[in-house]
C-alpha cells in the first residue's frame, strides 16, 4: 500500500496493491421491478480516497423526480479488525446555499433524506447494500460516508473505492467534503487526475414504464413496435389471436439499456387482427454483436444480463468449438478482443450461459479476542447470505453481505463466536 497523491483536503488517495392501445395491441401490466438509475462500478481506478470527515458524491439519476429504493457503494478498510471501526451513510437533497430551484441549479448538501446509524465495517474490500430505502429525490441527491474508529494513519484507514465513468446516471468530476459543522465543499484531485467519482450504484422506482409507445404499420407489410422498459429489465414481446386469447406465442425477448426498442413483426396479418403484449420475464438473456474486424483481430460485443456469467466459444468449422473467454457481467455490455483471430481463416462465434461462480473461502481467523475474520470469494456485485450452526443440522442466517465491485470479495467479522465453543460457517448466494 503506496501513498500515491499528497494529501487532498485532509484526505489522502492510494494506489490498492394493463392498457389496449389500437391496432390489435395488448399489453400487460407493467413491472414493479426496480431500475438501476445510476450505476459506476465497473471501470476503477485501483485507488480508494480516504478521509476521517464526512464526505462523498453528488450524482444525477437523469428524471425529473423519482424514489430511491437501494444504494451500494464499496470501501476499502486499511486496518486491523477489532469489532470497533463503523461508518455512517447519509444521503441529502442538494437544496443548500446556491440553490435555485426556478431555473434548475442545485446547491450544497443540506436537507437529510437518509440516516444509516452507525454500520460496522471490516477491513479489505467491502460493499455496503442499503435496501428497503424510500426517500424521493428530484434528479440529484449527494450520498456520503463517514467512517468512525480510524485515526486515518498509516494502517489504520478506510476510503472510498474510485471509479469512472459512470455507466447509467452522471456525475461532476469533483466530490463534497464537510469541512466543518455547518460546511460544505467541493475538492477535486490535482489535475482532475484521478476523475472524483466514487463506485455506486442507485435503484429507484422505475422512471421508464415497461410498455409499447407507439405501433405503425409499415410499407412492407409489417408491424413496427416502439418498446420502452426499466434500465437491465427484460421482457417479451407475445401475440395472439383474438379467438384464442388463452394462447400466446412468444415473438422476441429484450434487454432495455436505457434507450427505446424498435423491433417490427414481418409476420403480421391485418386481416387476422392479431392481439400483443409485453410481459416481464426473468429469462437471463444474452446476445453477441457482429464481430468487428480492427488491426486483423475480432472485437466481439456482448450484451447479458447484469449478475450473470457468460461462456464465449469460437470456431473456425461450425463442428469443433473452443472457449475463448468467460465473462462476469457487472454491467449490461462487455466487449474482447480475440487475439485468436489471426490463426483462423474463418471464425465464428456462440456464447452460452455458465452456472454461477462457486464460493470460496479464501481464509479463516480465529482472534485472540474469540472474534472471528472470514474472507470469501464469489460472483462481484452478487448477494451473499452466510449461515452458522453449531451442530451442522441447525443453520441460522448470521449476515446478508454483497462481493465487492472489485475484486469479489467479502470480510466478514462474527462478532457473536467469543462465547461459542463450536460453530460452523457456510455462504449461499441469495436468491
Amino acid at each position: 500500500m503506496n501513498r500515491f497523491f499528497k494529501s487532498i483536503g485532509g484526505g489522502y488517495v492510494f494506489r490498492l496493491a394493463s392498457s389496449t392501445l389500437a391496432s390489435g395491441l395488448l399489453l400487460a401490466p407493467s413491472s414493479a421491478r426496480a431500475e438501476i438509475a445510476y450505476e459506476n462500478v465497473s471501470i476503477p481506478f485501483e485507488l480508494f480516497y480516504c478521509d476521517t470527515r464526512e464526505f462523498g458524491d453528488e450524482i444525477n439519476l437523469g428524471t425529473a423526480g423519482t424514489t430511491v429504493t437501494k444504494l451500494q457503494f464499496e470501501y476499502y478498510g486499511y486496518f486491523e479488525d477489532n469489532g470497533s471501526q463503523t461508518l455512517r451513510v447519509r444521503c441529502y437533497a442538494n437544496d443548500g446555499e446556491g440553490n435555485d430551484s426556478s431555473v434548475g441549479v442545485f446547491g450544497k448538501p443540506k436537507t437529510v433524506l437518509y440516516d444509516s446509524g452507525e454500520l460496522m465495517m471490516t477491513s479489505g474490500y467491502n460493499v455496503v447494500s442499503l435496501t428497503n430505502l424510500a426517500f424521493a429525490v428530484k434528479e440529484r441527491f449527494t450520498w456520503t460516508v463517514k467512517f468512525e474508529g480510524v485515526s486515518g494513519k498509516v494502517g489504520d484507514r478506510a476510503g472510498l473505492l474510485l471509479f469512472n465513468p459512470p455507466e447509467i446516471g452522471s456525475s461532476f468530476n469533483d466530490f463534497w467534503i464537510k469541512t466543518d459543522a455547518n460546511g460544505w465543499e467541493t475538492f477535486l484531485f490535482p489535475g482532475g487526475n484521478p476523475v472524483s467519482n466514487f463506485g455506486a450504484r442507485v435503484e429507484t422506482t422505475p422512471a421508464t414504464l415497461l410498455e409499447a409507445t407507439s405501433q405503425e404499420v409499415q410499407s412492407d407489410g409489417s408491424l413496427q413496435f416502439t418498446l420502452t422498459g426499466p434500465v437491465f429489465s427484460e421482457a417479451a414481446l407475445e401475440t395472439a389471436l383474438p379467438a384464442n386469447t388463452n394462447q400466446w406465442t412468444r415473438l422476441q425477448t429484450f434487454l432495455f439499456l436505457g434507450s427505446p426498442i424498435v423491433w417490427k413483426d414481418q409476420g403480421y396479418d391485418a386481416a387476422a387482427n392479431p392481439l400483443y403484449r409485453l410481459v416481464p420475464t426473468t429469462e437471463p438473456l444474452l446476445s453477441l454483436d457482429a464481430p468487428v474486424l480492427l488491426d486483423g483481430y475480432a472485437r466481439v460485443k456482448m450484451t447479458a444480463t447484469p449478475g450473470k456469467t457468460a461462456v464465449i466459444e469460437g470456431s473456425d468449422n461450425l463442428t469443433k468449438w473452443d472457449r475463448v473467454k468467460t465473462n462476469y457481467f457487472t454491467a449490461a455490455q462487455y466487449s474482447f478482443v480475440d487475439s485468436q483471430t489471426p490463426k483462423h481463416e474463418y471464425r465464428f462465434y456462440r456464447g452460452w450461459f455458465a452456472n454461477d461462480m462457486d464460493i470460496t473461502i479464501l481464509s479463516y481467523e480465529r482472534k485472540t479476542n474469540g472474534m472471528v475474520s472470514l474472507s470469501l470469494f464469489g460472483p462481484p456485485g452478487k448477494d451473499c447470505v452466510i449461515k452458522t450452526s453449531t451442530d451442522l443440522i441447525h443453520w441460522n442466517v448470521e449476515a446478508d453481505h454483497t462481493f465487492s465491485f472489485t475484486g469479489g470479495t467479502i470480510h466478514y467479522l462474527d462478532t457473536t463466536a467469543t462465547n461459542a465453543t463450536a460453530k460452523f460457517y457456510k455462504a449461499v448466494l441469495a436468491q
